[in-house]
């Protein structure tokens, strides 16, 4: 992918949840009142992220038929981490609900989707602002380099060091672990 693409691509992620953040402080009720806004955040962050796994999967000649399956190939690759590509695929999940209309919309989970929203697509940014080209990907395997999202451990900790295989649970230096292997 063209590192051009990939930024621009990138920098729109980052204004999505710029945009989405505000909602974390409010009420279920104010989410509501503001469901239309909060639903098509969450389904641009998810078309996006989706839209980049697609690019580079396509660099390495597969074509995933849906969002749900960009995110579990991106982890096959090596893309992506297992416990990201799983929640990202559960959010996938969500927009199609959202979109189609399958069912209902619960606003409790709606309210309640947006603080992992945020850490999950903080995270694919992070991830992805590794991918430059599936070349310089395979060079970097073993890199460290550090994200900007939460500890998995649910502290409000924002820096931590992230693998470039992804084969590790991130906890902040606030949790003392730093890199442990699963």
């Amino acid at each position: 992918m063209a590192r051009d693409v990939l930024l621009r691509k990138l920098a729109y992620l980052r204004r999505l949840l710029r945009a989405l953040a505000p909602f974390a402080q409010m009420s279920r009720d104010e989410i509501e009142k503001q469901h239309y806004t909060v639903e098509r955040i969450l389904e641009l962050l998810v078309g996006a992220a989706a839209d980049l796994t697609f690019h580079i999967l396509a660099e390495r000649g597969l074509t995933p038929t849906s969002y749900r399956e960009s995110f579990r190939l991106a982890a096959q690759e090596g893309l992506l981490p297992g416990d990201l590509a799983e929640r990202l695929q559960q959010a996938a999940g969500m927009r199609n609900i959202l979109v189609h209309l399958y069912a209902t919309i619960d606003y409790a989970l709606l309210h309640a989707s947006i603080a992992p929203a945020l850490h999950d697509f903080a995270l694919f940014v992070a991830v992805a602002e590794q991918w430059e080209t599936s070349e310089e990907h395979e060079r970097s395997a073993g890199d460290m380099t550090h994200a900007q999202a939460f500890c998995t451990r649910g502290c409000n900790q924002h820096e931590y060091a992230i693998h470039a295989s992804h084969n590790a649970t991130r906890w902040c230096d606030h949790h003392r672990t730093g890199m442990l292997p699963r």
